[in-house]
């Protein structure tokens, strides 16, 4: 009578599950997508000599949003990518915020007291302008943060040397004196880690 040979299966097994797990990791990592988010700030004025013939009438940047090289913005450095290194970059977030001056009335230090509405474009050279984003109405505050779901994908513009945002801003009623409208553009940037 012949006898089954007893074969110690424990090692084997451990060695299938060890090759399954680290299969399970590496396939699992290349989809892995971290992301991470900058913000940019600016300021435009909303001139108290407009009239409402003049709106929406288009704010004017001269720092952060104008002429934007996003490979030298801290968080891009400090993730240590540049933008082609990233899937898509979208607008999360819009921030207003007004300053009537020194001893303005409270009633006056309200942003949707005078913005109806405000609508974001970008541009770059040789890349057509869009509309990124329009929020209105604006809500009541003196500093407002608004979400913005925005499908435009603005990864060829921050390849570019120099992508820029621009504002229309339609007035429900022109300020009583000028204005400072400060602006900040939340973005959220999507990267794979380990690459395509």
């Amino acid at each position: 009578m012949f006898s089954t040979p007893q074969v110690n299966s424990g090692p084997l097994l451990r060695l299938l599950g060890l090759t399954m797990g680290l299969s399970a990791a590496v396939l699992s990592g290349c989809d892995s997508l971290d992301e991470f988010e900058e913000t940019i700030t600016d300021e435009t004025t909303i001139p108290g000599t407009l009239t409402m013939t003049q709106t929406p009438f288009q704010a004017t940047y001269s720092g952060g949003l104008n002429g934007l090289d996003l490979s030298k913005a801290k968080t891009f450095q400090n993730n240590g990518v540049a933008p082609v290194d990233v899937d898509a970059i979208y607008v999360k977030a819009l921030e207003l915020s007004i300053d009537m001056g020194a001893g303005a009335p409270a009633e006056w230090q309200d942003v949707s007291r005078y913005v109806q509405s405000f609508t974001i474009s970008v541009s770059a050279p040789g890349l057509e302008t869009k509309e990124v984003a329009k929020v209105e109405p604006i809500p009541m505050g003196q500093s407002v943060s608004i979400p913005v779901s925005s499908t435009v994908n603005l990864k060829p513009y921050a390849e570019s040397s120099s992508m820029t945002f621009s504002a229309a801003v339609k007035l429900k009623m022109a300020p009583p004196v000028n204005a400072k409208l400060t602006t900040g553009i939340t973005l959220l940037i999507d990267i794979n880690l380990l690459g395509a």
